[in-house]
């Protein structure tokens, strides 16, 4: 995991801390003295429990969700309210301009406290908020120019294509991919163009 960490840019206590409690309440102390944690269990846990189902909801039913995608980007975007988030859209002229960055964070926030279990109060909002700027778009953001006039001034975003492909794919975007290949920690197999 610390490879893993060194590669994403995080400090390897914080992905240690969040893999062993993500498991079921009782496993925490044992994976912590073990320095291990059962990966199929990490959605079943104190974690989860925390938050509440203060989240985005895309993978809380163990699969991709493509309604709740779909929601989210509306609350981000209403002006695509009704527009399918899927292949066919991200590969079009407007996902090439559709981001999400801090200035997204109020709607996505109150989507995901809007699509909560009761009650919402807690330390779920907050986890979520760590979840969702460090992790979606700190750990898998870019710094882009999202002004032509002002190239020099950038801002953290993740697009929404790969916001989509993550999710739906579990493929990172291809600065991450390209430093876990550096590491050593994936292998992604060359095309050969016949």
């Amino acid at each position: 995991m610390a490879r893993w960490a060194r590669a994403l840019g995080l400090g390897p206590g914080s992905v240690k801390s969040i893999a062993y409690l993500s498991g079921p309440w009782y496993m925490g102390l044992y994976n912590v003295v073990r320095g291990d944690f059962d990966e199929d269990r990490v959605n079943a846990g104190l974690i989860v429990r925390l938050k509440r189902g203060v989240d985005t909801g895309i993978l809380s039913t163990g699969h991709f969700d493509q309604l709740a995608l779909n929601k989210l980007v509306w609350s981000i975007q209403p002006s695509l309210n009704g527009t399918m988030i899927d292949d066919t859209f991200l590969h079009g002229p407007t996902a090439a301009r559709l981001y999400v960055n801090n200035d997204s964070m109020p709607a996505i926030m109150a989507h995901n406290i809007m699509n909560a279990e009761s009650p919402r109060s807690g330390v779920g909002p907050t986890m979520s908020k760590f979840e969702m700027r460090q992790l979606l778009l700190g750990v898998l953001g870019q710094d882009i120019a999202r002004d032509p006039a002002r190239p020099g001034k950038t801002t953290r975003a993740l697009s929404v294509r790969d916001m989509h492909d993550f999710y739906k794919y579990c493929v990172f975007p291809v600065p991450i991919e390209e430093s876990l290949q550096a590491a050593g920690l994936i292998d992604v197999p060359v095309a050969i163009e016949i």
